[in-house]
């Protein structure tokens, strides 16, 4: 597992390919887990794309039961606002718009099925440019 390779610019083919790097729970099973994007200077973001990882067939990793995300306000964490479910299929990006923040932190949260560990193969932030 290599958390920077959610952040690596190399977009998978499909939700099972095995790349050199990605970040999964593995072997945890059902579990809540995240990961966090950090800056040094507060930005403005609307939205996210997340590409699951689901090794099916040949692993224990599946897509998620559940996702959350939440920006870090001061010293709290708080959901961003938005009417858009927060999706989890696989072979695709799952692209989520919210109500524009400015902050230092996102983090995304992952609720893992009760028997199986799950994986992101690319975690991209989509800035506010107004």
């Amino acid at each position: 597992c290599q958390p920077w390779g959610i952040n690596d610019g190399i977009e998978p083919k499909n939700s099972g390919e095995q790349p050199a790097a990605l970040r999964h729970w593995w072997p945890r099973a059902g579990t809540s887990e995240w990961v966090q994007y950090t800056w040094t200077a507060p930005t403005a973001v609307k939205g996210v794309k997340v590409y699951w990882f689901d090794d099916t067939g040949r692993g224990a990793c599946r897509l998620p039961e559940s996702w959350k995300l939440e920006y870090r306000d001061g010293d709290a964490w708080k959901a961003v606002e938005t009417t858009a479910r927060f999706e989890a299929k696989p072979d695709a990006w799952n692209e989520l718009s919210f109500k524009p923040v400015t902050t230092t932190a996102l983090r995304l949260s992952v609720q893992l099925q009760p028997k199986w560990a799950a994986g992101i193969h690319e975690w991209k932030v989509v800035e506010d440019d107004e």
